[in-house]
């Protein structure tokens, strides 16, 4: 090999490394713009929903604390939970989209079941459990909830319901 093919090679290389080095820059640029469109989509459900996490939890303990389940307060409640989990809904959906981690707890679900127990309206107290669970979120005890919703509304699960219990 010669002095000339040596600095051919030696070019080749470096020209090499300069295209290797602007893919790089190019899927870096691309990665921070995917990033910047996942920020934009899941700020405003990501925020509704985190800070009616917090409206839930506060206002569940005081209606808890006054025994008080009924009337406008609980209604406004209902509405509060059903929100919640509209904004939790399409939180997930982004979140799936991305390939990002999805959220591991969803209160809303949990307080609007206990509501509806409260309530004794069971089949709703069930329906909620059940879309829970089939949002793929930790079952947290709600498979049991379902269950123990079911048996109070005096029947038996469902062929659905019984899937969703056996899949966890």
């Amino acid at each position: 090999m010669g002095l000339f093919d040596l600095l051919k090679q030696k070019r080749e290389q470096k020209q090499l490394e300069r295209l290797q080095k602007q893919l790089e820059i190019q899927q870096e640029k691309e990665r921070l713009a995917l990033h910047r469109q996942y920020l934009k989509e899941v700020r405003n459900p990501r925020n509704n929903y985190q800070k009616n996490v917090r409206k839930i939890e506060t206002k569940w303990s005081v209606m808890n604390n006054m025994k008080d389940f009924g009337g406008q307060r609980g209604k406004e409640f209902e509405k509060l939970c059903i929100q919640n989990i509209d904004d939790l809904r399409k939180y997930v959906e982004i979140e799936v989209k991305y390939k990002k981690e999805l959220p591991t707890k969803a209160p809303a679900f949990k307080r609007l079941a206990m509501l509806y127990e409260k309530w004794k309206e069971y089949e709703k107290a069930a329906s909620v459990c059940r879309m829970y669970l089939q949002l793929g979120m930790r079952p947290e005890k709600m498979d049991s909830r379902m269950v123990r919703m079911i048996k109070k509304a005096g029947r038996t699960p469902t062929e659905e319901e019984l899937k969703i219990i056996d899949k966890l």
